[in-house]
């Protein structure tokens, strides 16, 4: 993840980040060692928009934050049609989704940082293109990033 923050206030930083995003069934090995390939996939480009509240001193080298934002997700996605085929449904879309964010904040310098956070988001990853609720889900992961603030 890349994020360019924002000071709001002295406690309060807006941000804007991109990330890589892959969600994948399992690989498994068929009887004479041959590889299958996984019953789908979920790859996306999330483009957030986020704030986040500082929950300590500022001016600490690591701070506690919790954070709330929305995401623009581009994606690609993949489906198995037949359990025993190699035919796949292909899709490429746009949607939406929100987190929700706890971590922590650690200074590199006056103007760089490390935020390490676990989030929870909700997303639906083809709202925009088609309507399928397979790609609707909730989702809690751990990212690092990388800031630079202004």
């Amino acid at each position: 993840m890349i994020s360019f923050g924002w000071s709001v206030s002295r406690k309060r930083t807006a941000s804007v980040s991109v990330e890589k995003l892959k969600l994948t069934s399992f690989y498994y090995e068929m009887s004479g060692g041959l590889k299958e390939k996984p019953d789908w996939y979920f790859k996306s480009l999330p483009l957030t928009v986020s704030l986040y509240q500082n929950l300590g001193n500022p001016d600490w080298r690591i701070t506690p934050v919790i954070g709330v934002g929305t995401s623009l997700y581009l994606t690609k996605t993949r489906t198995r049609m037949e359990p025993s085929q190699e035919s796949f449904e292909r899709h490429l879309g746009a949607g939406i989704g929100a987190q929700a964010t706890l971590g922590l904040k650690t200074k590199i310098t006056d103007n760089t940082f490390v935020l390490s956070q676990a989030r929870y988001r909700v997303v639906d990853g083809l709202a925009l293109s088609i309507h399928d609720s397979d790609y609707r889900f909730g989702l809690f992961d751990f990212a690092i990033g990388f800031g630079v603030d202004f």
